[in-house]
């Protein structure tokens, strides 16, 4: 009977220490970026995900009011499109940037770093609306925003 429990407390620990490679459930994802600036229209903090023409199409002409740029080319049959806004500041040394997009089995983890100016750093005393927008390829998996902040 001991025996018995030793060897299956065994199978257990080796059957336990089974589990699909870390690598596999957090795989780095390639992105584009399309644009990244510190300024736009949009004066709120907002993390977008854009699968549709007519979406896209209306969040550029909020986006790019400081930018003359046409409409950037996106085929949503292939592609989707992941904008993150930091909303307005009030100063410049202020920065979103989408750093890493992290894959797992059913969500992409969408990763943004910003930065804040520290006190007394030299600034611009501009008002700013830093944003960064990506196109990645389409997925119908769960997207995700986290944020790491950096000075």
């Amino acid at each position: 009977m001991k025996k018995a429990l030793v060897i299956n407390f065994l199978m257990l620990m080796v059957f336990s220490g089974c589990s699909k490679d870390d690598n596999d459930l957090n795989k780095s994802v390639t992105f584009q970026t399309i644009e990244k600036n510190l300024y736009s229209g949009i004066l709120d903090e907002q993390y977008v995900l854009v699968d549709d023409p007519n979406s896209w199409e209306d969040l550029w002409d909020k986006t790019a009011v400081w930018t003359p740029d046409e409409l950037p080319e996106v085929d949503f049959t292939k592609s989707m499109v992941i904008a993150v806004y930091m909303g307005e500041k009030v100063s410049g040394g202020f920065e979103i940037e989408i750093s890493e997009l992290r894959e797992s089995e059913d969500t992409i983890e969408v990763v943004s770093k910003i930065t804040i100016p520290e006190s007394g750093q030299g600034v611009t005393t501009a008002l700013s609306q830093p944003f960064h927008i990506i196109k990645i390829n389409k997925t119908s998996k769960k997207i995700i925003f986290s944020t790491v902040q950096y000075q």
